[in-house]
């Protein structure tokens, strides 16, 4: 198909125009931060990821060499051609396939990806039929208990770096901005690629919002770069391992705060495919018991304790257990609030699951009778039992090295 037919052109020229395969630098905020964020959210390799709109490869190849199943989709042959030149760069881990293709009709099929990354398309689908079009497709082609991640730019985006950058002080771009604010079409007649290209600007709360329209659960709206993108010299700060974690610290622990969600240049939606009826949760061939029960505890992982939806326990602990579960869960992501959950490995036989997992956080609220020492922990070591009936858990057992967190911590 031609890219044209896909593209406004003036869409398709300005990425003709400028080097995708280049944009992310490695001190670049919004990279770092979307692979922090992408790390915490997407399920083990080698879970099969379709990454849409990967344009040159820039998630997608790094996405390959850890191990994911993953399939490249973007609108401009030049980025497929650039991608799959990439791709033979790496012949032990290539993409397992970049093809031309249209967000909002996928050619994929059914319950057949455990994550989809929209990182981009929702940028240039400028009308809101289309945006939720696309996040219809990414919830048709994902498995049931499946992770979307969908990137936006904030309405007042060009706003900030008009300040920062003294745009604003040409009143072509004074204009620009007017219309952002306005609605959130972003036109730029000037045609300086500098000024971005035609683009539908987010509020934080709309985003939310057509993703629960499109039939998905919400897990997260999350800044992504927060306020620190408008640091000047935030390249040379990301550059030094310490003064970065106080930057990334600092993000996290207002990632989701709403009063300054806007003041983030990108913004990450983060869902899952929502699931039915027992009938309707089964794949194709039928869903074990066994297999149902696995899914639970993938839920519990990446809808609780990584997505903070506390919500969620009504749905996966029977009533006798849900409030036992909230009280600990809850205290513990507030002193954890960044926790990201990790399955290694999960064994389950009749009604009982065993999950084995790594737990990593930064310590930000009090713990243990301890105040927070801002330090992280990685990859600490958790061994869980659950026994299900129904599909929801009604007993759960759990041992993990608090000694080795305690250590890691500065607190033992």
């Amino acid at each position: 198909m031609d890219d044209h037919q896909q593209l406004d052109p003036e869409i398709a020229g300005h990425y003709a125009a400028v080097p995708e395969e280049r944009r992310l630098g490695t001190w670049n905020l919004e990279r770092i931060r979307t692979w922090e964020l992408l790390g915490r959210y997407l399920p083990s390799p080698p879970a099969v990821v379709l990454d849409v709109g990967g344009a040159a490869g820039v998630y997608a190849l790094p996405l390959a060499a850890q191990g994911y199943e993953v399939h490249l989709v973007d609108p401009l042959a030049l980025h497929v051609g650039q991608a799959l030149r990439a791709s033979a760069g790496q012949p032990a881990a290539p993409l397992a396939s970049a093809t031309v293709g249209d967000a909002r009709r996928l050619d994929r099929p059914d319950g057949g990806a455990d994550a989809v990354l929209l990182l981009g398309p929702l940028y240039h689908l400028t009308d809101r039929g289309d945006r939720l079009g696309a996040l219809a497709e990414a919830r048709r082609v994902l498995r049931p208990g499946g992770i979307l991640v969908a990137a936006a730019i904030s309405r007042f985006a060009s706003t900030l770096d008009g300040l920062l950058r003294g745009y604003l002080d040409e009143p072509a771009f004074e204009a620009i901005v007017e219309g952002d604010v306005r609605d959130g079409q972003h036109r730029n007649p000037t045609g300086r690629p500098e000024w971005f290209t035609t683009a539908y600007f987010h509020l934080p709360e709309e985003l939310g919002r057509e993703v629960t329209e499109a039939g998905l659960r919400p897990l997260a709206v999350l800044a992504v770069e927060g306020p620190a993108w408008m640091l000047p010299d935030i390249e040379q700060r990301l550059a030094d391992p310490a003064r970065r974690e106080r930057v990334l610290a600092a993000i996290r622990r207002v990632e989701t705060e709403p009063s300054l969600l806007g003041a983030s240049s990108h913004l990450l939606a983060v869902a899952t495919a929502a699931r039915g009826s027992a009938a309707a949760r089964r794949r194709p061939g039928g869903t074990t018991v066994t297999e149902a029960n696995k899914d639970v505890v993938r839920r519990l992982v990446a809808e609780v304790l990584n997505g903070g939806n506390l919500e969620a326990i009504d749905e996966l602990y029977a009533p006798e257990l849900a409030g036992a579960a909230r009280r600990w869960i809850a205290p513990f992501r507030a002193s954890f609030p960044d926790v990201h959950m990790e399955i290694v490995e999960l064994i389950a036989e009749g009604d009982t699951v065993v999950a084995r997992f790594t737990c990593s956080a930064t310590h930000l609220g009090p713990w243990l009778g301890q105040a927070p020492t801002g330090r992280r922990f990685e990859r600490v070591d958790e061994v869980a039992i659950f026994r299900l009936h129904d599909a929801r858990i009604v007993h759960a057992w759990s041992l993990e090295d608090t000694l080795g967190r305690l250590r890691q911590l500065g607190l033992a």
